[in-house]
């Protein structure tokens, strides 16, 4: 019984210092966050809804997609005239940053509303996934040469 109570108390002491690195720990991590772009649903050239992250390639630069805006009028593009784009944000000396459409989706083959992450290839090439549009309507996987 004596050695179920010293490992009761061991494994408790062991936690409640887990549990105190993880809160001193937590608190001298300083958070911050700062809005980089606004997708404008107005300016539906420019995409908007994005739903996936974004890569950094090596100048700085920032890429992903949109789900919807664009201007491709495929019949798998939503109420907002546009089955998205993949799109770079290129940081500017001000602090801003500038959105180029680097393509539209929804004109046919080329698929429909991107969604998931992008990939980069060794000669600087973007590869990802729509999950509409295409031959059979059931999304693509595209390359992208920026």
């Amino acid at each position: 019984m004596n050695g179920e109570r010293l490992l009761s108390r061991w494994t408790s002491a062991i936690g409640m210092c887990a549990v105190a690195v993880f809160l001193s720990g937590s608190r001298a991590i300083a958070q911050t966050e700062k809005t980089l772009y606004n997708f404008n649903v107005i300016s539906v050239p420019g995409g908007t809804s994005p739903t996936s992250g974004v890569i950094l390639d090596s100048g700085g630069n920032l890429y992903g997609t949109t789900e919807l805006g664009g201007s491709g009028d495929g019949e798998w593009c939503g109420i907002l005239n546009g089955c998205g784009v993949a799109f770079e944000l290129s940081p500017q000396s001000d602090g801003s940053w500038t959105e180029r459409v680097l393509h539209s989706f929804g004109s046919g083959a080329d698929g429909a509303n991107p969604d998931g992450g992008l990939s980069f290839d060794g000669a600087g090439n973007l590869y990802g996934t729509t999950y509409n549009g295409g031959t059979f309507g059931s999304g693509t996987v595209f390359e992208i040469t920026p």
